[in-house]
């Protein structure tokens, strides 16, 4: 029989998996300066990056967008959650990606 904290590890495990073979982009950073905590493969692929460069890093040390556009996301969340909110992302390459958050 399954203890609460098996079944809870099992848990944990599931949504680790999930979240790194998702079709979708996800990316996991701090909300206080940016910081890239987590990234999935098809986020990395999108913008070019490995996974190792962009953890540890913030979203404007990699120059995913400006300090302005980061300020307006920080005001959106505050305000609620960030629905339908449309962000352009720039990769590794310099290229702008349209992407709908």
């Amino acid at each position: 029989m399954a203890t609460t904290e098996t079944l809870g590890r099992s848990s944990a495990t599931n949504d680790v998996v999930l979240f790194h073979s998702s079709p979708a982009c996800i990316a996991v950073t701090r909300l206080d300066n940016g910081e890239v905590i987590d990234a999935n493969e098809a986020y990395t692929s999108l913008l070019g990056y490995r996974r190792d460069e962009m953890i540890g890093h913030t979203v404007l040390e990699l120059g995913f967008f400006s300090a302005e556009t980061r300020d307006a996301i920080l005001q959106a969340a505050q305000a609620g959650s960030i629905e339908d909110y449309e962000l352009a992302i720039t990769d590794k390459g310099g290229n702008t990606r349209s992407c709908l958050v």
